[in-house]
């Protein structure tokens, strides 16, 4: 039972890290997307990328509040029957 707390609680650090970390690294990358995108001759296969990076981020966050919360009725329930 402490150990799926453990795990669960090791989950909700790394999703909120991963989640920090992407929004700080898309900070200076959108100045890069909009440098790239005025100054290049044409447009540059990283536009796209960077954008739908940035487009699918919110997706991804809430993927990962819907899968701590499932983890999280599956601790709960799993406790009410004797542990895991």
């Amino acid at each position: 039972m402490v150990l799926m707390f453990w795990i669960l609680l090791a989950a909700a650090i790394v999703f909120l890290a991963a989640a920090v970390a992407i929004w700080f690294w898309l900070h200076p990358v959108r100045e890069l997307v909009a440098v790239l995108e005025d100054v290049g001759p044409a447009e540059s296969p990283l536009v796209g990328w960077f954008t739908e990076a940035a487009e699918w981020m919110p997706f991804v966050v809430l993927l990962s509040i819907v899968v701590l919360l499932v983890a999280g009725a599956i601790y709960n329930r799993s406790s009410a029957y004797g542990g895991i």
